[in-house]
């Protein structure tokens, strides 16, 4: 669907993957996207088990921003702890 897409892009978001899956890097390749948050741990947050939830370090690159069509990214980074299991990631960015 975004190869049908035309123009500066971004795409942003919880795409339950690491960075180092092969689907994500063909995803990024076969549409022309630069991958900007490599490596960026952002999940989990909590950790459920035994009907308990414990709040942990995330330890898992779940979150990712990709751009394409002139989208420079300034700065990112993490944010702080939200309510969620992930932490949010911050980006400032600049069109041509």
């Amino acid at each position: 669907m975004v190869d049908k897409i035309d123009g500066p892009m971004i795409l942003a978001g919880d795409f339950n993957t690491t960075t180092w899956s092969y689907s994500l890097r063909n995803f990024a390749a076969r549409n022309g996207f630069v991958r900007e948050a490599l490596n960026m741990l952002t999940f989990p947050m909590s950790w459920y088990y035994f009907d308990a939830s414990r709040d942990t370090l995330p330890f898992l690159p779940m979150d990712h921003v990709m751009t394409r069509g002139g989208v420079v990214v300034h700065d990112i980074h993490t944010g702080r702890p939200t309510a969620s299991d992930h932490l949010p990631v911050v980006f400032k960015f600049s069109v041509n």
